[in-house]
């Protein structure tokens, strides 16, 4: 009886949120139509987007920040693990690589730019010039900091909105 009640729940859901899709599709053609020099096509590119944007999973999110971070991992030299960067920060970290369900991917772009970031898919990079400036509680309070952005879902949150704009 009670699966019952959850699927007829689920698919009550699930034809509120193609009935939120369809609604939003047909406010950007209804709003665009009007228009002289309306495109039509690009609304209704719009409208999808809008659409990807709100129907994005966290398993797609995580697809692409995958080939997000294999792409600057490869423009960018790593510092290997007997690299003195590397063996830093493999020391800060210790057992944080699998917290919570989270099994988190460190590496340090041997760079002499000042940055850091964190990808959805669990991805941290820390770039050897913000390690030359920071002492080691300044940067295991950045390595927090990225870990947080992963746990609080802000990556997928951004990329939303970049498929909404």
């Amino acid at each position: 009886m009670a699966k019952v009640k959850v699927d007829r729940v689920l698919k009550i859901l699930y034809i509120k949120k193609m009935i939120k899709q369809l609604l939003i599709c047909l406010f950007c053609v209804f709003v665009f139509f009007g228009c002289e020099d309306t495109n039509l096509q690009l609304a209704t590119e719009a409208g999808i987007d809008v659409i990807k944007a709100a129907t994005l999973s966290d398993g797609e999110v995580k697809l692409i920040a995958t080939m997000a971070a294999k792409q600057s991992d490869s423009k960018n030299h790593i510092a290997g693990t007997g690299n003195p960067y590397g063996m830093r920060l493999k020391k800060l970290v210790g057992n944080r690589y699998n917290s919570d369900g989270y099994v988190f991917d460190f590496k340090v772009y041997w760079s002499s730019q000042i940055n850091a970031f964190a990808m959805a898919d669990e991805t941290i990079r820390i770039y050897s010039g913000l390690m030359d400036m920071m002492n080691d509680e300044e940067l295991l309070f950045v390595v927090g900091h990225e870990m947080g952005h992963v746990v609080e879902k802000h990556i997928k949150k951004k990329i939303m909105l970049a498929y909404s704009t």
